[in-house]
């Protein structure tokens, strides 16, 4: 596993110094040394140089632009963790349950499914959690959610109540999801005097890998 790590790794440098470094480099060094070997004038040897120079620049800096626009990691972003409130007759909270709302920032259709969902409320669990076999495929710049099992919470005193919530989310092209997201989200919901949300607040990021 580590040798396998590490041969990822020197992989990954050897192909930016490349890309970075010695193809911008070694074209206008070959141009040079032809235009000497051919007693080319200094003058046109520096301009074909400065010539190559620009053109493997910009080709490598648009190669670079393009293979983000159509990498799929980390296109599938956490947006938000909404609270959705059972209410009785008299618009009490009697139960809540937790929406995970995520959002596609690339240019192409996402696919994306939620194999592990947890979520707690003042200690408490879903009776039942929601079935996790539902893959979604979401266009490009749109937004999909998930909705956990409802928490029975009975009548709410006055303060503020801690929620939490977990998932895991895979995603990636149509049919192909081999990307994770991983959330974790801790959330306050403020309950006032009259047993209403008086506000709602995440205060723990996530993590996104």
């Amino acid at each position: 596993m580590l040798k396998k790590c590490i041969q990822k790794c020197c992989s990954l440098v050897s192909g930016y110094v490349i890309t970075t470094w010695l193809a911008p480099a070694i074209l206008p060094a070959l141009i040079a040394v032809i235009g000497v070997v051919q007693n080319i004038p200094l003058f046109y040897i520096l301009v074909a140089v400065s010539i190559a120079f620009g053109g493997v620049s910009t080709g490598l800096l648009r190669f670079s632009e393009w293979r983000y626009r159509n990498r799929v990691q980390d296109k599938l972003v956490f947006q938000s963790v909404m609270v959705n409130p059972k209410l009785d007759e008299k618009s009490h909270i009697v139960g809540v349950s937790f929406r995970i709302n995520v959002t596609n920032t690339a240019s192409f259709p996402v696919e994306f499914k939620v194999t592990e969902a947890f979520s707690k409320f003042n200690g408490k669990h879903p009776y039942k959690y929601e079935q996790l076999d539902e893959t979604v495929l979401l266009s490009p710049d749109g937004t999909g959610f998930y909705d956990d099992g409802e928490i029975s919470t009975g009548y709410l005193s006055f303060g503020n109540h801690i929620g939490e919530v977990k998932c895991r989310i895979v995603y990636g092209r149509e049919g192909r999801l081999n990307y994770e997201l991983n959330l974790k989200q801790f959330v306050v919901v403020g309950v006032d005097g009259n047993g209403f949300i008086s506000g709602v607040q995440p205060y723990e990021y996530l993590s996104n890998v």
